[in-house]
């Protein structure tokens, strides 16, 4: 058969689906859910770093205030 009467519509000429068009296609759906993961990773240790560093401050002020009532309550008392 010669490639000009070649026709790539035609059912019983049709190239049956390959094996490696299968393994591109989830190697690269792989892919993307990993850079999407990697992402929302990003996301959450931002929100992380922030949560952690209010805390921290929460914990200073905290500190900051029983000292202080501390100091009132030993002026009050002595």
């Amino acid at each position: 058969m010669s490639m000009s009467n070649y026709n790539m519509n035609d059912k019983e000429n049709k190239v049956p689906h390959s094996r490696d068009a299968d393994k591109k296609r989830k190697v690269a759906e792989e892919a993307h859910e990993a850079r999407l993961a990697h992402d929302r990773n990003k996301k959450n240790n931002k929100w992380r770093k922030v949560a952690k560093e209010t805390h921290e401050e929460l914990e200073v002020r905290f500190v900051a205030e029983e000292e202080a009532q501390r100091a009132r309550a030993y002026k009050k008392y002595y």
